[in-house]
């Protein structure tokens, strides 16, 4: 019976078919998409539950989120990273902090002036900062070996 990774590995290669920059696309993609299940859970939980300011708690849910992120894209995504694993580390969290701060500044835009509602206002913010995110991070902080 395959394991989960080998079913992630063949779906995100396209069984092996996909250039390496299209499979190093969907692997951003998937831990991305694991990072917002953790980073929304975490804001709902913080929000709803402990009753923490919606703004602070959008940041560290999003810090939090990021850092697992970073593990993923680094022994999954980028693995051929010629960046050492410190200054990777750095400068991703680097990203992020731009990243909250994109997040933060946008959603308040959203919740305060517009009247959407928080959760929707992540939502948005939350695309508009995964971008310019990804950008970043495929061009300076996974610097792959051979290029």
């Amino acid at each position: 019976m395959p394991k989960l990774i080998d079913i992630l590995n063949f779906v995100t290669s396209l069984g092996g078919k996909a250039p390496k920059n299209l499979t190093r696309l969907f692997r951003y993609v998937g831990s991305g998409l694991v990072a917002v299940t953790i980073d929304y859970s975490l804001l709902l939980l913080m929000v709803e539950g402990l009753r923490i300011y919606y703004l602070i708690a959008a940041g560290i849910s999003f810090l939090s989120a990021h850092t697992v992120n970073y593990l993923i894209n680094r022994s999954w995504g980028f693995k051929d990273s010629k960046t050492s694993m410190a200054r990777g580390y750095f400068l991703f969290i680097f990203f992020g902090v731009l990243g909250v701060l994109t997040t933060v500044l946008l959603m308040r835009f959203l919740v305060e002036n517009l009247r959407i509602f928080y959760f929707v206002a992540r939502v948005i913010a939350s695309l508009a900062a995964g971008f310019i995110n990804f950008l970043l991070n495929y061009f300076i902080t996974f610097q792959m070996k051979g290029k």
